[in-house]
């Protein structure tokens, strides 16, 4: 869902997220209802409703926006090793913790999922130069294989509480994924 361009509406969409993200530390995605919203934010419900249709939508919003923030920290590293790379990525998770929780604890993960793959099988097309020895059919299922173990291990992450550095976890993955020289 796009950001509304007026300053005031800019302010409303933003209290709204906000106002969402503020009752996911008290309640599960799936107790948080738009009358809550609306009351956590001080808007109408016809406020709401000019900025989302759902409350997913506040979800794909944020999605977004993570969205974006990754592929810029992923392109911002010119001439990149694959550990830059996980490194970049590990990092940003790291820095992301709030909304990982709140797709985790809140079982709403199908909708991380859904952006998460379409945005990954995308972006890691960074990683193309390192991998010119497989054929572009090799390489989307090369990625597929990356998404899939990167997903899994962030989640495993999560579980046990974040103990492992960005570093830590590309020092174990760099070795199994590095191409051969």
């Amino acid at each position: 869902m796009p950001q509304p361009v007026n300053k005031v509406a800019q302010r409303y969409h933003q209290m709204i997220v906000d106002a969402f993200l503020s009752l996911c530390h008290t309640y599960s995605y799936n107790e948080i209802t738009i009358l809550m919203i609306t009351q956590e934010a001080d808007v109408s419900r016809q406020t709401f409703y000019r900025h989302f249709k759902t409350k997913h939508d506040i979800i794909y919003y944020c999605l977004d926006s993570l969205s974006a923030d990754l592929i810029q920290r992923l392109h911002n590293r010119t001439d990149a090793s694959v550990q830059d790379i996980l490194l970049a990525y590990f990092t940003f998770w790291r820095d992301n913790v709030e909304i990982l929780t709140l797709v985790y604890s809140g079982r709403i993960e199908h909708l991380l999922v859904r952006h998460y793959n379409e945005l990954m099988m995308r972006e890691l097309n960074v990683l193309r130069p390192y991998y010119t020895s497989l054929s572009d059919r090799d390489f989307t299922l090369f990625k597929s294989f990356l998404i899939g173990g990167l997903y899994q291990i962030k989640y495993e992450w999560y579980q046990r509480g974040y103990e492992e550095t960005p570093e830590d976890l590309v020092a174990l993955l760099a070795p199994f994924i590095h191409p051969k020289a």
